[in-house]
């Protein structure tokens, strides 16, 4: 698992500009593009959330209180080590 935040650089930015482009060939603004890849994006991230995110941790998440901080998650290599990260923490 990387540990680097790199998904933008698997966006296809050639169909981003075509799209932004043709838009404002019929006078549209870029700006509503923009706020609709936003949405969908973030409605896909909601669902992937809902997916893998434990529902404790949503929740643990959800408090005001909560402050995520940067850890590096161990490397599992096996079935068994996988379990004793996840029992353990």
């Amino acid at each position: 698992m990387k540990n680097e935040f790199n998904f933008a650089d698997n966006i296809d930015k050639t169909k981003i500009t075509l799209i932004r482009h043709y838009m404002a060939e019929k006078g549209m603004d870029s700006a509503d593009f923009d706020e609709q890849l936003a949405k969908e994006i973030n409605e896909a991230v909601e669902v992937m959330y809902r997916k893998y995110v434990p529902r404790a941790v949503r929740e643990l998440f959800a408090q005001e209180s909560f402050t995520l901080k940067k850890t590096v998650a161990p490397a599992v290599k096996s079935e068994d080590s996988r379990k004793e990260v996840e029992n353990n923490g």
